[in-house]
């Protein structure tokens, strides 16, 4: 008897941590398009969600843990995500669905100790779901399992194909199949085209980093492959490179490409040279040979490229203490005496490296200055955590992202120094509660240096909603607006309304979610032309549950227009 077959259950917990790190950020991306993987030094997050500027919105981490959960990594991870990202939203990847006690601990352990973050996971379960249930996650799985199931399907839907050809609809409908089969690859996208001999060539276009010309029954097919989103190519292993033989023959042909790098020109090489890939992409898989492709061919270089062109500037560590936080160096005004400097900062701490070469000797000075309100709740949060341990004689250290160092140094404390850390002590406290309502709402808030009485107070308010967001209320009369249909039925009555819920912070209002309140029990009375909610006592008792705006968005609260 034929039994149906049940979904496939992808054994999650026999990736290594790393195979298990790159499926998440694939599947995190069936979430937003937008996500893009985190490589090499993750910092606390395997794959990221960034915002127009570069900030980061929402992070992911994988945590492939067998035998229980080890927290003080999760810990680790969100401190050098908060940290090196200023991330208001992180979500944990586990192989496993988490017991009872296990969602306890993460509560424990994770959201009560890191407040400013909102902190929640995706369980095995729904990794399984997003496999099976989103196109990102079916090619994810493809890739990471290789699923010999899933692949003889897709190639029989492909074989299917070759039957009648009668029309150009028939050909159109085989190229689309085919079309499919090529989606199947999680880091690359395909254009596929072909032409008549003579027919005028359509080159790949520019956002192509791949294409493959073959030459089928007397026909040319070019296949361009593109990159689903920005560093496909890196995760997959690299893009297409030069390989050389191991021989002579290899030996002077890189000697060749060197010579053409430096100086330009254009050379045929016979031996020696081939081109490759760490990885065949799953779109190519069967078209490109393992070991490279090797044969004659014609290099053509501008010679623009000189081995004394400076590294660009980008992304560094300033490390104070155990903290790390990432910080983007460029070019700035040099000081007087130097010969060079570079400047960036976070939050309203500033770092300038100067250097300057004297004989044989070089040498290096990190200057730093620090403004109060500049930036988000959570930068100026981490910023002002390293101006305070930096000031009580914590060494400060600026690394590149290898781990490389380049400066270390002890501040030079000013003169009121006490009383920096007394007024720097005072605000962590406050900027913590408008963090933990910057990750509550997912809104960028800018708190000024000095925030009024109003702002405290409504920063109180909000804070208080959503560490307690449902509570018990009493009741004694509600008037409903004009316009109410009276109900033909005797009650009693359930009521529930909704509104919701905004505060003025800052000289901007922020939504904070919705109300949802519940009366239980109660009646209806006419009093004149009003209708009126009472309860049957003498008062009647009710829930007000505040709902997140992911629950609740503010377009969704708003009353209907007529």
């Amino acid at each position: 008897m034929a039994r149906p077959k049940g979904p496939i259950d992808y054994d999650l917990e026999s990736l290594t941590p790393d195979r298990f790190g790159s499926l998440v950020a694939l599947l995190a991306r069936a979430v937003d398009p937008l996500v893009v993987p985190v490589r090499a030094k993750d910092h606390g997050l395997d794959a990221r969600l960034p915002t127009l500027q570069g900030a980061t919105r929402r992070g992911w981490q994988a945590k492939r843990f067998t035998t229980g959960i080890h927290w003080g990594q999760c810990r680790d991870s969100v401190e050098r995500a908060i940290a090196f990202w200023r991330v208001p939203w992180i979500t944990f990847c586990f192989a496993h669905d988490l017991s009872g006690s296990e969602q306890e601990a993460f509560k424990r352990e994770l959201n009560d100790t890191y407040p400013q973050v909102r902190l929640n996971f995706w369980p095995a379960t729904e990794l399984q779901r997003l496999m099976r249930d989103s196109e990102e996650g079916r090619r994810a799985a493809a890739w990471v399992f290789d699923n010999p199931e899933a692949d003889r399907d897709a190639m029989l839907r492909a074989m299917s194909v070759g039957g009648e050809l009668a029309s150009t609809a028939h050909a159109a409908e085989r190229q689309a199949v085919i079309q499919q089969y090529m989606d199947r690859d999680p880091h690359l996208q395909y254009t596929i085209v072909s032409r008549s001999a003579g027919a005028p060539e359509t080159p790949p276009a520019r956002e192509a980093v791949l294409s493959v010309t073959l030459g089928v029954a007397g026909q040319e097919i070019r296949i361009d492959g593109s990159e689903r989103y920005p560093g496909a190519l890196a995760d997959l292993g690299g893009g297409p490179g030069v390989l050389f033989s191991d021989d002579e023959q290899g030996r002077q042909a890189q000697e060749t490409i060197e010579r053409l790098v430096r100086e330009g020109g254009k050379e045929t090489i016979n031996a020696g040279l081939g081109a490759g890939m760490p990885q065949i992409p799953v779109g190519l898989q069967g078209l490109m040979p393992e070991g490279g492709i090797w044969g004659a061919a014609e290099v053509e270089a501008s010679g623009h490229l000189r081995a004394s062109d400076p590294a660009p500037l980008g992304q560094f560590l300033l490390c104070v203490g155990d903290q790390e936080i990432g910080v983007t160096l460029d070019a700035v005004e040099t000081g007087d005496g130097w010969d060079g400097t570079i400047g960036g900062g976070v939050g309203g701490l500033e770092i300038f490296q100067s250097v300057r070469k004297r004989g044989a000797r070089f040498e290096s000075q990190l200057d730093w200055r620090y403004t109060r309100g500049i930036g988000s709740a959570l930068e100026q949060l981490v910023a002002c955590d390293a101006v305070l341990a930096a000031l009580s004689g914590t060494k400060v250290e600026l690394r590149a992202l290898t781990g490389q160092s380049l400066v270390e140094a002890s501040l030079d404390p000013p003169p009121d120094t006490e009383e920096w850390k007394e007024e720097l002590a005072s605000i962590t406290g406050f900027l913590g509660y408008v963090a933990e309502l910057e990750a509550w709402t997912g809104e960028r808030i800018e708190p000024p240096s000095h925030p009024s009485e109003h702002d405290v107070a409504a920063l109180g308010e909000a804070i208080g909603r959503i560490r307690q967001p449902e509570a018990p209320l009493t009741w004694q009369r509600i008037e409903l607006d004009p316009g109410a249909i009276e109900p033909e039925m005797d009650g009693p009555f359930q009521f529930a309304w909704t509104r919701p819920l905004w505060i003025r912070l800052f000289g901007s209002e922020i939504y904070l979610g919705g109300e949802l309140l519940h009366f239980p029990e109660g009646r209806l009375v006419r009093e004149g032309g009003t209708l009126v909610v009472e309860p049957y006592g003498s008062e009647g008792t009710g829930t007000a549950r505040f709902l997140h705006p992911d629950e609740a968005p503010a377009e969704a609260m708003q009353p209907p227009t007529s």
